[in-house]
């Protein structure tokens, strides 16, 4: 004889599926600030690998060539509505007056900027060490200026004002900072996807930096 036999299924409550959207989307929310955190990451290493790379290129055409080589970084916007513009220049000195080429020009990543956030800290004295001076900020080299020009001279040297050996031209050593930009739904820049390019005035060196929750690292910290 055969029994009927009722099969008797258990759906999820009401209270059980709330719960499971409520995790999904607090889980999706941290995914979207990390992915957004990753790619702005991605952003400022790659303008700072951008930035040291033109700086060494301009120096070591310097010093191979023997002449100077300009290098001007407009962070203001052109015709074409872009920003972030740097560009390499070889300088002949032979001429009158000295003919200026361009050699390079690259559109860094425009969702970037070259100034230090207010929450990024340049402490002026530090036992641990730390970028020189920040070159936009107030009473330093490019003080309110969208523009900056440094000079790679035929010693690798780097000047500002004018190459060496004008007598108007002024050793140069500063940072150039880069930042998560401001906009859209962004109204603070993360602190801990800043980077900076520092140049040394007697050498020529350049330094990347990358920073941490108040302290400076030295390299371009990828992540």
């Amino acid at each position: 004889m055969l029994l009927n036999k009722k099969i008797f299924t258990k759906g999820f409550s009401t209270l059980e599926v709330l719960v499971v959207l409520v995790i999904s989307l607090v889980l999706a929310t941290i995914a979207v600030a990390g992915f957004r955190g990753f790619k702005t990451n991605i952003k400022t290493v790659k303008s700072a690998n951008t930035l040291t790379a033109l700086f060494q290129q301009a120096r070591q055409r310097a010093i191979t060539n023997r002449i100077p080589h300009s290098v001007t970084i407009a962070r203001g916007f052109d015709s074409a509505g872009k920003r972030n513009i740097v560009s390499i220049n070889s300088i002949d000195t032979t001429q009158t007056p000295a003919k200026t080429t361009l050699i390079r020009q690259e559109y860094l990543i425009q969702e970037i900027s070259f100034m230090r956030p207010t929450n990024v800290t340049l402490p002026t004295t530090s036992t641990a060490p730390l970028p020189p001076e920040d070159v936009f900020q107030p009473g330093k080299t490019f003080m309110g200026m969208n523009t900056a020009m440094i000079f790679f001279n035929i010693d690798g040297s780097v000047t500002s004002t004018n190459y060496f050996p004008s007598s108007n031209c002024n050793p140069f050593t500063g940072s150039f900072f880069i930042s998560d930009a401001i906009g859209g739904a962004t109204t603070t820049p993360n602190p801990n996807l800043t980077r900076v390019v520092s140049l040394y005035g007697s050498t020529g060196g350049v330094k990347t930096w990358s920073y941490n929750n108040g302290t400076y690292q030295t390299g371009n910290k990828n992540f």
